[in-house]
């Protein structure tokens, strides 16, 4: 070419100087905020796996310092043990149709700690929108027995239901 475009691209490219710009997918930051609100009915012929939620659960690994000190743990439960879960909830599963959730512990108590859990549901419920998925925040009524039917050290702080939305 008569400006020698390939080789200033391949010197770009060796030196690391490239001032090419990155295409991000179509999806905005607002845009998965609010695909992620509470999803709810779910579609009960979609699975959602265990990796899916494994996936999901695993944001508070790259999220910053509340969540390296290990401050909540978190367990999946498939379709399985879904009645296990309703048993502690006040869902209208009738209507919502859940079909796998992730129980989320607290490690300790901090003034910090409901503001870490906010960030890691809305994390987590972004981490569902971007797979595909959605998810809503369930209210539990009784966090111990939940605890103790899955055998989790601490107390449950809170549940997210997540599947495939109905729209």
């Amino acid at each position: 070419m008569a400006d020698n475009y390939l080789e200033k691209r391949m010197e770009e490219l060796r030196t690391g100087s490239s001032q090419s710009v990155v295409k991000r997918g179509k999806l905005t930051l607002k845009q998965l905020l609010q695909r992620s609100r509470g999803c709810r009915p779910f579609d009960p012929k979609v699975v959602v796996r265990e990796s899916h939620l494994r996936d999901i659960a695993d944001v508070g690994s790259v999220l910053s310092e509340p969540f390296s000190g290990r401050m909540f743990l978190c367990a999946v439960v498939t379709k399985a043990g879904v009645g296990r879960v309703l048993a502690d909830t006040d869902i209208e599963t009738k209507q919502f149709e859940p079909q796998s959730f992730i129980l989320i512990s607290s490690n300790g108590d901090s003034s910090y700690s409901k503001m870490a859990l906010g960030a890691l549901v809305q994390s987590m419920l972004l981490r569902a929108t971007e797979m595909g998925l959605g998810g809503t925040y369930v209210e539990l009524t009784d966090p111990y027995g939940l605890s103790v039917e899955f055998s989790l050290p601490s107390p449950v702080v809170a549940i997210l239901a997540v599947g495939k939305g109905i729209k």
